[in-house]
């Protein structure tokens, strides 16, 4: 999936840039092949390490490590991670469907 340098605003504004985010260009290595992209890491100041992810974000996490043939190691040690229900169930709900419609074609 491509994104459109005009659309980075929008997103950069969706993923909190400037508010306890900063936005990364990164490589990722697959086999023999790189992959240039970007990531948004929380800065220290943001980080609170009894926080834990919401259930439907770690499916969505393990599905693109699985669609993506990550080493079977990292995607152990991901569904490792404890999460926690998410009560807003209209939101989960949404963000699940997206695991869904990946996998339905």
């Amino acid at each position: 999936m491509r994104i459109d340098d005009t659309e980075l605003p929008t997103l950069h504004a969706h993923e909190g840039l400037g508010e306890g985010y900063e936005f990364e260009r990164v490589e990722v290595l697959r086999g023999d092949c790189g992959l240039r992209t970007f990531a948004y890491r929380a800065v220290e100041s943001h980080i609170d390490e009894g926080l834990q992810p919401f259930d439907w974000y770690k499916s969505l996490v393990v599905a693109g490590a699985r669609e993506h043939e990550l080493p079977e190691l990292y995607i152990e040690m991901l569904e490792q991670i404890a999460a926690v229900e998410d009560a807003d169930v209209v939101r989960a709900r949404k963000n699940l469907e997206h695991i869904d419609s990946a996998f339905a074609s």
